[in-house]
């Protein structure tokens, strides 16, 4: 059983995008051949248009959520330790 792979990078400054496309042939231990293909676009500056700069801003407001959102969370469980460790101290004098 053998493997004959090719991949190949191309670059279109025109749409600024990279294109990797993958050919690859596959033969099987009774002789048959299977081949396939793949492509996969990437854009190469994705905040280009007013649009995609909306975008960066929406990404942004959602990190800074999710940061709070979590925040809130470790000083709570923080002051609940906290709590818990002067109570223990209390109890013990």
């Amino acid at each position: 059983m053998g493997v004959l792979a090719l991949e190949i990078l191309t670059y279109n400054p025109n749409y600024k995008m990279v294109v990797i496309t993958r050919v690859q042939f596959e033969s099987t231990n009774s002789g048959l051949v299977v081949p396939s293909s793949s492509s996969r676009g990437f854009r190469t500056s994705i905040y280009d248009t007013n649009e995609d700069k909306f975008r960066a801003f929406l990404e942004v407001l959602f990190v800074l959520y999710i940061l709070s959102q979590n925040l809130k969370m470790i000083l709570a469980i923080w002051k609940f330790f906290k709590e818990s460790y002067e109570q223990d101290l209390k109890q013990a004098n």
